[in-house]
């Protein structure tokens, strides 16, 4: 959900919670108890599809819930709290409780002051926006990707071959977008800035320096065309960014494991539902976003 979609969908809320000390007792034990007990009740608070139920999810200590408003989320994940904190002595951190809703919703929220209304939500290293857009999550990743190669960057590794420069890129810096990435949409926009940050971390890396007397529009010129290629040969992450999407998701449509949640929930707003809503917020001769007179490509001024 982007944008006006998401004031349609205004009875989402997703809650999440990190850093549970279950994981130092008894690992996912307590949680697999909690849920067996509890799910009928957290199955009246979930959000619902045509089929299925979806109130609690865990990985390891890591607990996320999602239900029908934000108060029910949080009631899931307080109840859980409740019951581990009786059967099993454990408790979760007070700087854990945190909670996001969907842009747009529009109803009063009444949550214990003990949990944070977050717009942008952290969970299992993806930064998770109320708009559902990538940008707080794809920014966190270029600038971990930056860190990790100004951390890395020294004189042998300028002074060795170019496949060994390719090879570092590949296994030291794109490894971080690329765990996120199956989750994000192809756009112009990102891939356009992930290919450049592939060139510049290049241009460093082979030492391309503008000649005698070069003019610095040429020297431009040839390091585009020196770091294009070079990145051409070996792979362009936007190209692996969008073969990683392809691939996810023709194995989640193909639904191998029917306990899972993803395909269930693509199937229940595909994107014939998206388009309805985008037309539903549109007027007749103006974008989506009422602010341009006429649909099409917004050209640069």
């Amino acid at each position: 959900m982007v944008g006006q979609e998401s004031v349609e969908i205004t009875n989402r809320c997703i809650g999440t919670l990190t850093g549970s000390r279950s994981a130092s007792a008894a690992a996912r034990i307590p949680l697999l108890d909690a849920a067996l007990q509890r799910c009928w009740y957290w199955n009246t608070l979930s959000f619902n599809t045509t089929d299925r139920h979806f109130s609690l999810a865990t990985f390891v200590d890591n607990l996320l819930s999602t239900g029908n408003s934000p108060e029910a989320a949080v009631a899931i994940l307080q109840d859980c709290e409740s019951y581990i904190s009786q059967h099993w002595g454990l408790n979760y951190g007070e700087d854990s409780k945190e909670f996001l809703v969907c842009r747009g919703y529009s109803h009063r929220i009444t949550v214990d002051d003990r949990w944070s209304r977050k717009s942008t939500l952290k969970s299992l290293g993806h930064f998770i926006d109320d708009d559902a857009g990538i940008r707080s999550c794809f920014d966190h990743s270029k600038a971990a990707m930056w860190r990790c190669f100004y951390g890395n960057l020294s004189a042998g590794l300028k002074a060795s071959s170019n496949k060994a420069k390719m090879r570092f890129l590949q296994s030291s810096v794109s490894s971080i977008p690329s765990f996120r990435w199956s989750r994000w949409p192809h756009q112009d926009t990102y891939k356009t800035t992930l290919d450049a940050t592939q060139r510049h971390m290049i241009g460093i890396l082979t030492g391309c320096r503008p000649s005698a007397e070069e003019p610095f529009e040429e020297f431009r010129k040839r390091r585009h065309k020196l770091t294009n290629r070079l990145a051409a040969k070996h792979g362009k992450w936007s190209k692996s960014w969008a073969c990683k999407v392809k691939s996810w998701g023709d194995h989640v449509y193909r639904n191998h494991d029917p306990a899972t949640w993803s395909a269930s929930l693509l199937r229940f707003h595909g994107e014939d539902w998206l388009q309805q809503r985008r037309v539903r917020s549109s007027g007749i001769a103006e974008s989506r976003t009422n602010t341009r007179a006429y649909r099409g490509h917004v050209h640069r001024r």
